[in-house]
């Protein structure tokens, strides 16, 4: 009942300038009705398609419904629009990171261009821990040393078992 008055707020006072479909959007994707939050999604970027938080959600909503191609575009896009947001670099990172886990065997152009966006993550989230483990993983096999010098980095600064384990492998 409060979550359905928030979306008709937000649809009668416009306060998303979508007309409400981002917060309908979100209210549907938390209940797991994901069809149902791709359509206000693909409603509030048809009113306004300049909106990259909206890119960014529906790319969430893509990758849960398995669309890991959908999904990476509507990062990208997002990016696009929104360069210098550190959480749509995360989630274009991330898209790209599962992309290349999924496929097992990445082809060099795409590894490049996960390596890339990590990078990109990682300098606008340079103290985001996730990030920094994420990209040592990926660059282990390729810059051991690079990614032995970073987990010795993320050690000192956020010693865990796990982070000590990591390490160990390395």
């Amino acid at each position: 009942p409060l979550a359905e008055e928030m979306v008709n707020l937000a649809k009668r006072e416009n306060l998303d300038d979508c007309s409400g479909r981002l917060f309908a959007g979100r209210l549907a994707f938390a209940r797991g009705r994901n069809e149902e939050a791709l359509a206000h999604l693909d409603d509030c970027l048809r009113q306004r398609p300049v909106f990259s938080y909206a890119y960014m959600f529906r790319g969430n909503i893509q990758a849960a419904l398995g669309n890991a191609h959908a999904a990476i575009e509507d990062f990208q896009k997002a990016v696009t629009l929104n360069p210098v947001d550190p959480l749509v670099a995360k989630a274009l990172a991330h898209a790209l990171y599962m992309r290349d886990k999924d496929l097992g065997g990445a082809s060099s152009e795409q590894r490049m261009e996960t390596r890339r966006a990590l990078e990109r993550a990682i300098h606008l989230n340079p103290r985001d821990i996730s990030l920094l483990m994420v990209y040592a993983d990926y660059i282990g096999s390729s810059e051991p040393l690079k990614a032995l010098e970073l987990r010795r980095t993320i050690q000192s600064s956020a010693p865990t078992v796990g982070n000590a384990v990591n390490l160990g492998k390395l």
